[in-house]
């Protein structure tokens, strides 16, 4: 029979081997056990490390706590613990979109929902992002769909002859709107997947009805000379291309890896993240062992980045609500870098309609910490927003040159 012992987070009683007889895509924290052969209840115990933190949230979470979290509960009906798990075990999904490319997903939520969300990843990270969120959405009757970026995740990396633009994904987050037949829709984007998100709400703005970012808005960008920068990004490929996968051995020595380069983000976030993005490898030896499989071109220059003045522009153009949530310490990250808190006060001006919150935490809070502002961002998602179902005139051809207007007051590259 299984083994009860009290959760160190919420006092809850639950059984080690239960905890942790889950997928590898969701780890639970550091010192769960897992000797529990006999378990009768394998796997219901998925929601256990969100349930800690969000048991006044949600009413799955607590009718989960309650019952099964109390030994006295234990006579519950088995197939009422089936459709409680089954609202908050995430659908793998792969979709395949018009370039003839097949995107990896997750989902979460009612597949009729009214209330259609895509969940974009930040820089070298994948769908297990959203983690925390998804559940909690889905448990307010909300559809989210977080996509793995091709080269990131479980999505295909493009041919080696093909170059890497990051604005290759704007037009995936509409490819793959055209795939699910989404004509409207929201976006909560977390970094890099925010920047993208907010230039698809200023591109097709009859697509997206609300945008959430989260410790981000806007594109990178730099103030350079795009000749030298495309010289330098071929001669970065090139070398990336030519270069060894890094073996490692084990999976912890990458989340060693990962925590060195990223000391802010917490032990549970790391191994949740890298659950979607290590696979298993032999070694030239023949021995086990394990690598990152994003695709390594990702961490050389860009053959193109947007000048300031472009992503101002691109920031005046959205139209719909915007939700931009920032990190504590991720605050404190920015203030590292020269004029970070200055460039992104200028962003947040240039949005029309916009609403924005700070939650305790470090650039991923939203697998850290989500209690401070989960019904905040729901609410936000859920209410009533109208927009068209057709592009308006001159959508797609705008009668201002975007390059003039950029380029107005702009000084000169020193490089």
């Amino acid at each position: 029979m299984c083994k009860f012992t009290s959760c160190s987070k919420c006092g809850a009683k639950y059984c080690n081997g239960c905890a942790l007889s889950i997928s590898t895509d969701t780890p639970l924290p550091s010192g769960y056990s897992s000797q529990c052969p006999e378990s009768v209840i394998n796997c219901f115990f998925v929601n256990l490390y969100y349930n800690c933190e969000l048991r006044s949230l949600s009413n799955v979470f607590v009718d989960i706590s309650y019952c099964y979290f109390n030994q006295s509960n234990m006579d519950l009906q088995s197939n009422y613990v089936s459709a409680k798990i089954a609202e908050n075990i995430a659908e793998e999904l792969s979709i395949p979109i018009g370039t003839g490319i097949t995107i990896a997903a997750k989902a979460w939520g009612p597949n009729n929902s009214k209330f259609k969300v895509l969940g974009l990843h930040g820089w070298l990270d994948n769908a297990n992002t959203f983690d925390v969120i998804g559940p909690v959405m889905a448990s307010s009757g909300i559809r989210m769909i977080c996509v793995d970026f091709i080269g990131h995740g479980r999505s295909p990396h493009k041919p080696t002859w093909c170059n890497l633009y990051y604005t290759d994904y704007i037009t995936q987050v509409v490819d793959v709107a055209d795939a699910l037949g989404w004509k409207t829709f929201s976006i909560v984007g977390h970094s890099m997947g925010a920047g993208i998100g907010s230039i698809v709400a200023a591109t097709v703005p009859h697509m997206v009805e609300k945008i959430v970012c989260l410790d981000f808005i806007g594109l990178m960008s730099r103030e350079q000379d795009q000749l030298q920068a495309i010289q330098i990004a071929m001669a970065s490929r090139d070398s990336l291309i030519k270069r060894k996968p890094f073996l490692y051995p084990s999976r912890e020595s990458i989340v060693e890896k990962l925590k060195s380069n990223n000391p802010f983000i917490s032990d549970d976030a790391a191994r949740r993240l890298l659950a979607r993005s290590i696979e298993t490898v032999i070694s030239p030896s023949g021995d086990q062992m394990y690598k990152l499989r994003h695709d390594p071109r990702l961490v050389g220059p860009s053959i193109f980045t947007m000048r300031e003045h472009e992503v101002l522009v691109m920031l005046k153009s959205i139209s719909c609500p915007v939700m931009l949530i920032w990190g504590t310490v991720s605050a404190q990250q920015f203030g590292m870098k020269k004029n970070w808190p200055e460039v992104m006060e200028k962003r947040m001006e240039c949005i029309k309609n916009l609403e924005t919150l700070q939650c305790q935490g470090s650039h991923h809070f939203h697998l850290e910490n989500i209690s401070s502002f989960i019904d905040r961002l729901i609410n936000f998602v859920k209410e009533n927003q109208e927009i068209n179902f057709s592009p308006p005139p001159n959508t797609f051809v705008s009668q201002e040159n975007h390059n003039q207007l950029a380029e107005a007051g702009l000084p000169k590259s020193n490089i």
